[in-house]
């Protein structure tokens, strides 16, 4: 993490050409207060819904039983004085009104709480809902107005009031101060992936990742942000040849404890989370890296070249992860305050044999090309290797379901047929 002093201006963005126009100021987000998330959360909680809804129910039962009672009048009304009459008639109203008030309490109750759970199950891999949810999200993109960009996300629920987009250049220190300036969260997703040949690794990778890691950070700490989520990489764990062959990769597998706690009184509370193979349903109209993976393997098999090998994956596969785990993981870790350090997030440690022979299994009309069983020699296999994750609540979608929602995905979208 850089703890240089911000720089005071960056030439090739503060440089313009004086028919340019100048760029209106961009106003900072408008965060919500404590005591609004405090509500939101309150009033989020199933018990506290349902008894709401029930209460509310039996008053709404009470009233009904009044009014329906003040009209039941006795048989015997002409034999009766007037004195029994309303004694009679009142009876009749507490009667009708406790057993509509418990009739409608209990059903309020009941829908509610049903209602509530439903909702629960199905924003637990919500990836939209779960990231809006009780906050401003502020989105940074390279080309705001080119579609390709934005209308996936200018399509979410919630987008036209919840999700402002903010032009920036990981390189330009400036443009990222404007986009995080009075935001008290920052999730950095923002790092090159290339599956292609790198012609020019120093400013195709290098530079973007740690130069524009280092802006973001620096931004964050300068504006005040008091929490900052790292999206990593598996690929920061393998290669690792001073990791024992016996034992199974972790968080631990590269850590610098030195430069950590060099590092620790920086005041910038920054955690990491290291996603695999990353897959899912396909939200913008390009493919990232991981998803380019699995395209090839089946067009291969579909008889198309392509420049797939088992050598090409034999340091980066680690494992596949669901798109929605990953976004989850890292609400998880910004939200939890006892979340430190790096997050493997992988539904398991597999070798990408595994991986094939499972989409050969589910695919069989692909014929997928078997692979040797280890396709990543020396790799243990683990089914819990992202325990800290998982101490956190998180319950890995299994691999079946990631990779039928891949494949069917790629289906829909036309990448395959």
């Amino acid at each position: 993490m850089s703890t240089n002093p911000a720089p005071e201006s960056n030439p090739a963005s503060t440089s313009s050409s004086p028919s340019e126009a100048p760029k209106p100021p961009i106003e900072p987000l408008r965060l919500p207060t404590p005591d609004e998330i405090r509500g939101q959360d309150i009033w989020n909680n199933c018990a506290v819904r349902s008894v709401f809804s029930g209460v509310v129910g039996g008053g709404l039962g009470l009233a009904l039983g009044l009014f329906l009672g003040s009209f039941d009048t006795p048989i015997m009304q002409d034999t009766m004085t007037g004195k029994q009459q309303f004694i009679y008639q009142a009876k009749q109203m507490g009667r009708k009104s406790w057993s509509n008030c418990k009739t409608f309490a209990v059903m309020g109750l009941i829908f509610s709480a049903a209602e509530c759970v439903v909702e629960k199950a199905r924003a637990k891999h919500d990836t939209t809902n779960t990231a809006v949810a009780g906050c401003v999200t502020g989105g940074a993109l390279s080309a705001p107005d080119d579609e390709k960009e934005t209308k996936h996300l200018e399509s979410l629920e919630g987008a036209e009031s919840r999700l402002r987009l903010f032009q920036i250049d990981l390189l330009d220190y400036d443009s990222i101060v404007a986009a995080v300036n009075g935001a008290a969260g920052v999730l950095h997703l923002a790092s090159p992936c290339i599956v292609e040949e790198v012609k020019d690794p120093e400013n195709e990778l290098l530079a973007p990742a740690i130069k524009g890691t280092n802006n973001v950070l620096t931004a964050a700490k300068e504006v005040g942000v008091r929490r900052v989520v790292v999206t990593s990489s598996t690929s920061a764990i393998t290669p690792s040849p001073y990791w024992p062959a016996d034992k199974a990769k972790n968080e631990d597998c590269w850590t610098d404890v030195d430069y950590c706690k060099q590092n620790g009184e920086k005041g910038l509370d920054v955690v990491v989370v290291n996603p695999g193979t990353v897959m899912g349903p396909i939200l913008p109209p390009t493919l990232n890296a991981s998803m380019l993976m699995l395209l090839r393997l089946l067009q291969e098999a579909l008889g198309n070249k392509s420049p797939w090998s088992t050598e090409t994956y034999e340091n980066i596969f680690m494992g596949s992860i669901h798109v929605k785990d990953v976004a989850l993981a890292h609400i998880l870790v910004y939200e939890n305050t006892s979340a430190t350090g790096r997050h493997l997030c992988v539904e398991a440690i597999s070798h990408y044999g595994d991986f094939a022979a499972m989409v050969a299994e589910l695919y069989p009309e692909y014929n997928i090309p078997r692979l040797p069983k280890d396709t990543q020699p020396g790799l243990l296999r683990s089914k819990n290797a992202s325990t800290k994750l998982m101490d956190l609540g998180l319950q890995f979608i299994p691999k079946e379901q990631i990779i039928k929602e891949s494949v069917e995905s790629l289906k829909s979208k036309g990448f395959i047929s």
